[in-house]
């Protein structure tokens, strides 16, 4: 039986992603965060910690979360650095990654076009959604753009 790990979260090694990531763990003290930014940011060091545990495939998400942005912009760009990278992970290790997207949702339309990319255009597997953005839930008529390109 295969070990499959799900929703394990990796970062860039770029100043703005890992800014973006302290933000959401203000709580975990500075020497361990250094620690778990090591660790998210190398591709080599997480294919050990698989073989360690005997994990045949690692399905990556994005830690640094684009959905919380207030700025639309920001949000879209970091989305879209973060595809490509996860693609470039999966593409070099298909054996060993799949990736979910990142899909910045500040702009359903655009969050669509951003999914859809990254499906069809990079080979990622789907998306990682978080439950609000902007204080909407994923329920809101807002977000009908973005439902409606999925299901196709």
């Amino acid at each position: 039986m295969r070990k499959i790990a799900l929703e394990e979260h990796m970062l860039l090694d770029r100043e703005d992603h890992i800014d973006r990531w302290r933000t959401l763990v203000p709580m975990i003290p500075e020497q361990f965060q250094q620690r778990l930014i090591a660790q998210l940011t190398d591709t080599s060091r997480r294919l050990e910690v698989m073989d360690q545990g005997e994990i045949d495939l690692a399905v990556l998400s994005s830690g640094a979360v684009v959905q919380g942005f207030l700025e639309p912009r920001a949000a879209l760009r970091m989305a879209r650095e973060t595809n490509d990278h996860l693609a470039e992970v999966v593409r070099a290790r298909p054996d060993q990654f799949a990736a979910f997207a990142t899909t910045p949702l500040q702009h359903p339309a655009e969050g669509a076009d951003e999914l859809q990319r990254a499906v069809e255009q990079l080979g990622l597997a789907g998306t990682m959604l978080f439950g609000q953005t902007d204080g909407r839930y994923l329920d809101d008529r807002s977000f009908d753009p973005l439902w409606e390109r999925a299901e196709d």
